[in-house]
Formats: structure tokens, sequence, C-alpha cells
């Protein structure tokens, strides 16, 4: 029975190296996403994107896509859509994690004293274990990294993303200013009058 409750453990904690694989997976993704946001707004598409006629061909979609890069007109700002995407599938992935420690703690329970008393009978589980955990401990330590990571690339976005609103407001409201002052609105009446003459 000792055997198959061990069994149980290795596969719990193969399963969790999956879900993590997955999770890091998910978090290269959003790194990219962030990239590839980061380079668009600091104008890494129109540098390299040039090439001579007879090297590369391009449709009549690709020219209108490397013109809107080359004059500054492409929507560079982060699809945070797609970056929902991901946090909404790590979620669910963290939430199989934790299924799968509860689980975990509850079977290593049953079997914790068995093997404390019987640790040459159980010797090659205990390795595969304790290589199991490793393991583990590795990637939740290079996933702790990459969400750092992946958290100051979105605050450097959502600050890019403020500052392009406020220009945004900047040029809206001197618009409205070139507007008023050409149409007459922006003209201030004398508040006071000489009545004396």
């Amino acid at each position: 029975m000792t055997e198959q409750y061990l069994e149980i453990l290795i596969d719990s904690l193969e399963k969790k190296i999956r879900l993590m694989d997955e999770i890091s997976g998910h978090n290269r993704k959003q790194s990219e996403l962030l990239e590839k946001a980061k380079a668009g707004s600091m104008g890494g598409a129109k540098d390299g994107a040039k090439g001579s006629s007879s090297e590369l061909s391009l449709d009549s979609s690709e020219e209108l896509i490397l013109s809107n890069a080359e004059d500054g007109s492409a929507d560079t700002s982060l699809d945070f859509e797609r970056f929902d995407e991901h946090v909404s599938a790590k979620e669910q992935l963290l939430r199989q994690l934790t299924e799968l420690d509860d689980g975990f703690e509850l079977v290593y329970d049953r079997v914790k004293k068995t093997l404390s008393a019987d640790k040459e009978k159980y010797s090659a589980y205990i390795v595969r274990l304790q290589a199991l955990i490793a393991e583990v401990m590795e990637r939740s330590t290079s996933i702790q990294a990459q969400e750092s990571r992946n958290r100051q690339a979105v605050e450097q976005a959502f600050r890019r993303e403020r500052e392009k609103i406020g220009e945004r407001r900047k040029t809206s409201q001197a618009a409205i200013n070139y507007y008023r002052s050409v149409s007459g609105g922006s003209v201030v009446q004398p508040q006071f009058l000489d009545w004396k003459k």
C-alpha cells in the first residue's frame, strides 16, 4: 500500500512540473507581448524593416504595415486582451497546482511515518521524490523571476500608455485652442468700460 502512495506522490510532482512548464510558457508569451509593445513604442519597427526590392517582395498589406511603422502611425500599444488571456490561463493553472499541493500533503501525511521508519526499503522512491522536489523548486524560482520581470515590464507599458494619453490630451487641447482662436471664440470682451467719454 505504501508503494501505491509513493507512486501517487511521484505522479503528483510530475503533473506539478508539467503545470509549472505551462505557466512558464504563458509567462514567456506575456513577455513577448510586452517586448513587442516596447519595441514598437521605441521605433523598433522602423529599423531593419527596410530591404531592397530584389531581396524581399511585399504584398499590399505588408507595405501598408511597413509604411505605418515608418511614419509612426502603427499601433504600438500592448495587446491587453491577449495579455489578460494569459493571466486567466495562469490563474486556472495555479488553482490546479494548489489542489495538487493539498493532495500531496494529505498523501504524504499518510506515509511519512512509514518512510521515516524504513528508509532503506523505500530509498529508490525517496531519491526520486527528492529529485522531483528539487525540479519543482527550480521551476518555482524561475517562474518567480519571470513574474517579477513581467511585472516591471507591465508597469513600464502602463506608464507609456499614460504618457500617450497625456500627449493625446495635449494635442486635442491645442487643436481646440487653435480652433477657438481662429473662430474668434476666445476673444475676451473688455470687462471694464470707460463710461466718462
